[in-house]
């Protein structure tokens, strides 16, 4: 369940108790023990919790954004790709990638990326999955890829000379096209 799921699920909660609360009169709740976490919800709503965190206790990584290896057109990222399972409950797990890399983890079992090639551009990465409660897994992050090096120039025609044709203002040019990376 995303943060903003649970957020929607436990403000429904409130609003549904408080409604009870209004029909049954003052204090009924509290002393039917129907709201024994009243306020444990509200606190919870209050916390300001990373965006990141599906407040499952896995936090989900956050974006990357990093520039190409040297000479090259992709980077290597070997670490922040992987999500934190302090308590070490991650039942099932897979992940797949859209954008300027594709690719995706096998079906089964639990798949954390801990190291990969991503080309320049931007790609989104999904987790989906279940933890040992069976309770939903699931979250987005992006890694971009920027090259920020200068071209290199591999081959350049050099200089050309040509004259045009007597009475003519212009004249025809060909030559090869310079080479650059």
């Amino acid at each position: 369940m995303t943060k903003l799921q649970h957020n929607q699920t436990l403000k429904a909660t409130v609003f549904f108790m408080v409604v009870l609360a209004v029909l049954m009169g003052p204090g009924s709740l509290g002393a039917t023990g129907l709201l024994p976490e009243y306020n444990t919800l509200l606190s919870h709503l209050r916390e300001n919790k990373s965006a990141n965190d599906d407040t499952n206790g896995f936090i989900c990584p956050e974006d990357v954004s990093t520039y190409t290896d040297l000479n090259s057109c992709d980077a290597l990222i070997t670490s922040g790709l992987a999500i934190s399972d302090p308590d070490n409950i991650i039942a099932s797990l897979s992940w797949q990638m859209q954008g300027a890399t594709q690719d995706q983890s096998p079906a089964s079992g639990v798949n954390q990326l801990n190291s990969y090639v991503f080309n320049e551009g931007t790609t989104v990465i999904t987790y989906r999955g279940n933890d040992r409660y069976n309770n939903p897994i699931f979250c987005t992050f992006t890694v971009t890829v920027t090259d920020n090096q200068v071209p290199r120039l591999i081959y350049s025609p050099g200089n050309i000379t040509v004259s045009n044709l007597s009475g003519e203002c212009k004249a025809k040019v060909s030559w090869t096209e310079p080479i650059v990376t």
